[in-house]
């Protein structure tokens, strides 16, 4: 029998604010589960989430990826959710999460809903901690809010319990877009409702919000009918769309037949935001006409919203019409409500009524929910094992760094890092440091390995001595911060080399190790990105940590010279955009420096227009192609076979390179946030409208820089790209994983987003060839990959590199815009440019990487 979950199971949430989730069955395909949390009903394979972006088939169940980490909290009156006649005047502790289960047009909350970075912004919570917040804060309620609870359903209910058990009430605010099998469950936890209807035609709901009205309105007949739960209903009332009198005169006539005349109904200003701009806000007029025709259909409780209206914002006694809660914008003035009866002639008024309202007033106030969690319990034991953070805790790290240095560099009061850390704070590391750049060049590095501290101690202590404590280096000024780049490196595995004398080469693998050497005072250590930064292999790094330490560059290979292997990761950025409190960053454009300038390509500008001037000696007339394939090993193995194909095409104003996600650490696959790439003596411009389209319209593709931190294959290409075409503007993907359905599901909606552009995007794929094997075994191989590519079929790519265990690292990028042009109808032809392999620079054919170019369609 197929598996069918109803309520979720029991157990805590895991420390990466997933869940299992409930309301899910398995589908006829073994392989995929289906979400019966709403009427979408999303079919999901391995890996796949739903159009919510925060339900996720992992494992063969359906997981929440939000639970405990929101968008925020803040303590609102109650009137703003809105609800008029629950608790009048009272304060409610307001939160959401990221993601929601439709797609409204005119969504004034779309920056978190519609959010495809679940860790941007997000401050943890478990449902014990919010519902001491809300009591500590003298909230009678809490609302779930911002976005739908509906995705969130587990947190909600799991909170609302919590609350239940504190004496405080819950709100659910809400679109109703719920299936009857979640919707008992959901709201037997929920006192009070406002269940936006969103307008009373099909062909609205279809157009403007991706969904269907009919299961809106049998949530609001089983509320009003076979609940406790007290119901207001919202109305936004948008312009040319369903503001026609008919319209409304049919939707309040159903309220008042179906739910009774004692529902409240709020007409609601709208105001042109997200995808609807192109037409005004809503002249207080049609909100008027709106309560008029409310009010002669027989609706008692009648209101307007996002407008200065006074009479129409306050509650009147249904039988006498006397003002009852009289109230000014959210402020409750009058309150002549006793017993849930009118003071004057004793009608009943509808609600639910403390004896007197609260006094909270309008104010909004922002709060940080993690000075309400319980103490962090003491450090435990460090392991040797790397620090388990989730991306939300290493964008918090990298974030409270910034903040330290920029506060001490300023000489301003820091603000407490606990509070930046979260949950992280108190996790034991072995080893932390902090490190500064300058144009590439190193500015400061300061930190400690060998003591067991906290996270919040140890990041304290590097920062601040980064700052201004390095010895070699003057401390950081002022006019200095916008131009430095901040790296944080968490350290562990400290180890003593046993070998002796030469043997000890073998001991060392470069990019995972980092060296410490000591003999009698004399003490050296270097990072495990030195190394890589530098181009050392194993006798260079030696050398290099011996001179660190004031020691003959051949002293590690004495006896009485210590020396110790340690493994750490960096997380890095630039430092100005972590130092900032929280804001809001929609329409920002910051700069993703340049991260492998003098490794995989020259350091400066001079050299490398020089490189370029040498590797497009020669440039052919360019033709029209919609993609390519490019290398990209560093620019002395594989950057003129990448000149060769870029050369030979027609580069438009857009450029979108995909690429495999070759280090750990943030989403899955992310498309690169930033406004612009740095690079050696100038930036290439890239396109973050793309990239949020890209991000809103393929499932499971995510707004995320930390991937694109230190990945070098899209950095490659952006020289070249400039050369042919200065104005290009380029947009990086990277791609970190993913079963063939997956990727033939993103092709095909990158075809749907790119396909209605004026000037379709160049898709550049980002791949070298098999790696390590010896030459003749290695030009086997990738014969058989670019034979599976020129039969035109990306399955059988993705089953010939995949069986054949082929180390092509670009076949997922590959795979993904194959299925692109072949959806587009433009996938008719697959040329190879040139070929080869790393020993033609290299002289060794022992162990090669190979390289091809590649034209399609």
């Amino acid at each position: 029998m197929p598996r069918v979950v109803t309520t979720p199971p029991e157990g805590p949430a895991d420390p990466d604010g997933t869940k299992a989730g409930g309301w899910w069955r398995q589908a006829e395909d073994p392989q995929r589960v289906i979400c019966d949390v709403c009427p979408r009903a999303c079919s999901l394979g391995p890996g796949d989430r739903g159009f919510c972006f925060v339900r996720e088939n992992r494992g063969g169940q359906v997981i929440s990826t939000t639970y405990g980490r929101s968008t925020g909290f803040c303590v609102d009156p109650i009137e703003k959710k809105p609800l008029n006649q629950f608790y009048p005047g009272t304060a409610v502790l307001s939160f959401g999460t990221a993601g929601c289960n439709l797609s409204c047009k005119f969504c004034q909350n779309w920056t978190m809903s519609r959010s495809r970075d679940v860790d941007a912004s997000c401050e943890f919570a478990d449902p014990e901690t919010i519902a001491r917040a809300a009591g500590q804060l003298g909230c009678r309620s809490v609302a779930f809010t911002y976005n739908d609870p509906i995705v969130f359903v587990e947190y909600a209910m799991d909170t609302a319990r919590a609350c239940h058990e504190v004496g405080i009430k819950t709100v659910a605010v809400t679109s109703g877009y719920i299936t009857p099998a979640a919707r008992a469950d959901f709201f037997q936890h929920i006192d009070a409702a406002n269940v936006d209807l969103k307008g009373f035609d099909e062909e609205f709901y279809r157009k403007l919000t991706g969904g269907r009205l009919e299961p809106v309105l049998d949530t609001l007949r089983w509320l009003v009918h076979q609940s406790d739960v007290w119901l207001e209903i919202t109305n936004l009332i948008i312009p040319q769309a369903n503001d026609s009198p008919d319209e409304l005169q049919r939707m309040c006539g159903w309220i008042a037949d179906e739910l009774g005349p004692d529902v409240p109904v709020h007409f609601s200003a709208f105001h042109p935001d997200f995808k609807l701009t192109d037409r005004p806000a809503t002249p207080l007029q049609t909100l008027l006409l709106a309560c008029e025709l409310a009010r002669s259909a027989g609706v008692r409780y009648v209101y307007t919203g996002n407008v200065g209206d006074r009479e129409h914002q306050s509650t009147h006694c249904p039988g006498c019409g006397r003002v009852v809660i009289g109230r000014d914008g959210y402020t409750v003035g009058a309150f002549d409500v006793r017993q849930g009866r009118c003071r004057h002639c004793h009608t009943p008024v509808a609600g639910r009524f403390d004896d007197a309202p609260g006094d909270w007033g309008g104010r909004r106030m922002p709060i940080s929910i993690a000075s309400f969690a319980p103490p962090e319990p003491p450090p435990a034991k460090p392991s040797s094992q790397r620090p388990a953070l989730s991306g939300r805790q290493e964008k918090l790290v990298f974030r409270a760094a910034c903040r330290r240095v920029t506060a001490v560099v300023r000489s301003q009061t820091p603000e407490a890092m606990e509070s930046t850390l979260s949950g992280a704070a108190g996790m034991p590391v072995y080893g932390a440091f902090v490190s500064l750049k300058r144009g590439g060049q190193l500015r400061s590095c300061c930190g400690f390995l060998g003591q067991s501290l906290s996270l919040c101690e140890a990041l304290e202590r590097a920062a601040v001595r980064a700052a201004k404590d390095d010895p070699r280096f003057p401390p950081i000024a002022p006019a200095e911060l916008e131009e430095l780049d901040l790296e944080v490196w968490l350290l562990w595995g400290l180890q003593p080399v046993e070998a002796r004398g030469e043997d000890r080469v073998e001991a060392i693998s470069i990019g995972k190790h980092g060296l410490q050497i000591a003999r009698d005072a004399a003490r050296g250590l270097l990072l495990p990105g030195v190394a890589v930064e530098h181009n050392l292999d194993a006798k260079g790094f030696l050398k290099q940590v011996c001179l660190k330490a004031g020691l003959p560059p051949d002293a590690w290979k004495q006896d009485d010279t210590a020396l110790m292997t340690f493994e750490g990761y960096s997380i890095r950025g630039r430092l100005s955009s972590g130092s900032a409190p929280d804001e809001p960053t929609a329409g920002k454009s910051d700069v993703r420096p340049a991260s492998v300038a003098g490794t995989f390509y020259p350091a400066t500008a001079k050299e490398v227009d020089r490189a370029l001037d040498e590797m497009f000696a020669e440039r052919p007339q360019p033709e029209s192609c919609p993609a390519v394939m490019v290398p990209h090993a560093g620019w002395v193995y594989s950057g003129r076979l990448a000149a060769k194909v870029l050369s030979r095409v027609e580069i438009p104003g857009r450029v979108i390179i995909l690429c495999p996600k070759h280090r750990p650490g943030g989403a899955e696959w992310a498309v690169a946030p930033h406004g612009s790439w740095a690079l050696p003596g100038g930036r290439v411009e890239s396109d973050p409208e793309l990239a949020r389209q890209l991000s809103e319209g393929i499932s499971g593709l995510e707004l995320d820089a930390a991937p694109h931190r230190e990945e070098h294959a899209v950095e490659v290409q952006l020289p070249l790209l400039a050369r042919l075409a200065p104005h290009a503007r380029a947009v990086g993907i990277t791609i970190g994983g993913g079963e063939l359905s997956s990727l033939l599901r993103f092709g095909q909606q990158m075809a749907e987003v790119l396909g209605a552009m004026a000037q379709r995007p160049l898709l550049v794929i980002s791949s070298d060839m098999n790696h390590f094997a010896d030459e003749t075994e290695t030009r086997r191989l990738d014969r058989l990959a670019l034979d599976a590519m020129e039969t035109l079929d990306p399955a059988r790519l993705y089953e010939t590199v995949r069986g054949r265990r082929i180390s092509m690292c670009g076949m997922m990028p590959a795979v993904i815009v194959m299925e692109t042009l072949r959806q587009w109808g433009r996938l008719g032809r697959c040329r190879l440019v040139g070929y080869t392999t790393s020993a033609e620079a290299s002289g060794d054919t022992g162990r090669v990487v190979g390289y091809a170019g590649v034209l399609l369609g």
